[in-house]
């Protein structure tokens, strides 16, 4: 009579189950899409991160813009005072009441280049935004990928942990009968003890790959127990050439089209800077009304400024310098980020065709684990052997294994969309 097998394999899995929903009292089936969707409702401190960053950046490029326009301010004051005894006016209170506009009229661009400066912030900010809301749906891409893995590799690993209990358990009742020795049943038990650790150890994984798709998704705590397998492509993706594909992302790269704004900022601030050695002319009226009269106290004025530096003990050099030497560092640091992107790309392209010449391998193996499965069954069926086991793990595993490749390939792909600039599904 055959060992029950499949009963062993039945109840382990119902103890794992119910170990999973006990500790979660949340077992909800979860798609790709609802993870991303949950994802983007519940936001994430990183892409906040960056939304703030924007926000301040819009609120400085409409400071700046502000800066550069007209002003009107309103003055008004109450004084009590004791008279001079040299004045006939023994009043003891004044109010006055003045209205001041300004306007700068020449300034030789540095009010223009400090809104330019301002606004390649604001523009470098927007494409940062960009790259964090991208970034994070790839990672939640790679969240749930790796939950559906853990469960996969459990199933995997749970198999031959019951193989090798099976093993075992015949071996022990043989070795009652002196059939078989000490050896080979201390052997045999050491296996099984070796596939009980790796269950465990993917048990956990379990567990540990669902809280980090909860946290990827914002919602600590709220493991979901089911995920439903997304639909991967299966017709072969054609692979860009290296050089057209480097012109897009040096062109639309989230990161790199952040860093060429910030380098064109920072050289907006350079030519500020150098602006500030020239003088400035500004335009000012007022007006105003006093409740005491004096010689020197207009009714109303119009008049033009001229402010010529003369010397400031160096420093408006120092701002050039320090202005210059930030430009070139920015300068370093996109080139710098041009060549990670390129290495980056290059890795991306070149894994994408060992991933498509793995899949074609795993596809192969997978139809043959199915067909030696259909086999051993058959044969246990008709008593002819007892490896149903082994055969059964090994066709989970070649599942686990084509199922990774897939995963890599669509994760690949999402990367490779990023860099060239594209909005991630």
């Amino acid at each position: 009579m055959r060992p029950p097998y499949s009963r062993i394999i039945f109840l382990l899995l119902v103890v794992t189950c119910t170990h999973i929903a006990q500790s979660e009292p949340t077992p909800v089936s979860l798609s790709l899409e609802q993870a991303l969707q949950v994802a983007e409702e519940n936001g994430s401190p990183l892409v906040d991160d960056a939304l703030y960053d924007q926000q301040i950046a819009q609120a400085n490029h409409q400071q700046q813009r502000a800066n550069g326009g007209a002003s009107l301010n309103l003055e008004t004051e109450i004084a009590t005072f004791e008279p001079s005894p040299v004045l006939t006016d023994s009043e003891r209170q004044e109010t006055l009441m003045r209205l001041t506009a300004r306007r700068n009229l020449v300034d030789f661009g540095a009010s223009s280049q400090n809104i330019e400066s301002s606004r390649y912030t604001e523009l470098a900010s927007t494409h940062t935004l960009f790259y964090a809301q991208q970034e994070r749906r790839l990672k939640v891409m790679e969240a749930f990928f790796d939950v559906l893995l853990a469960d996969l590799a459990f199933a995997r690993d749970n198999e031959a942990m019951a193989n090798s209990y099976v093993r075992y358990d015949r071996l022990k009742a043989r070795h009652e009968l002196k059939q078989v020795s000490d050896l080979e049943l201390s052997r045999s038990e050491n296996l099984y003890h070796q596939s009980r650790e790796r269950r465990y150890l993917s048990e956990t994984q379990q567990r540990l790959s669902r809280s980090k798709l909860a946290i990827a998704m914002n919602t600590p705590g709220k493991l979901a127990s089911l995920l439903t397998t997304p639909e991967v492509p299966h017709q072969k993706k054609v692979i860009p050439e290296f050089e057209q594909a480097l012109e897009i992302a040096k062109d639309k790269h989230p990161l790199i089209q952040a860093q060429k704004a910030i380098t064109q900022s920072a050289k907006a601030r350079l030519q500020s800077a150098r602006s500030s050695r020239w003088p400035t002319l500004d335009a000012e009226a007022m007006a105003g009304d006093y409740s005491r009269q004096m010689g020197n106290r207009e009714p109303w004025r119009v008049g033009i400024k001229l402010r010529y530096p003369l010397y400031d003990a160096g420093s408006t050099k120092a701002t050039v310098d320090k202005a210059n030497a930030s430009y070139k560092r920015e300068l370093a640091k996109l080139r710098a980020l041009e060549l990670d992107v390129e290495q980056a790309l290059l890795e991306k392209l070149l894994t994408l065709g060992v991933l498509y010449a793995q899949k074609d391998e795993r596809q192969s193996y997978l139809l043959y684990r199915e067909l030696e499965t259909d086999k051993a069954r058959a044969e246990y069926e008709l008593e002819f052997t007892t490896e149903l086991g082994s055969a059964m793990a090994l066709q989970t595993d070649s599942q686990y294994r084509a199922a990774k490749t897939e995963f890599e390939i669509a994760l690949t792909w999402a990367a490779l969309k990023l860099m060239q600039g594209e909005e991630l599904p």
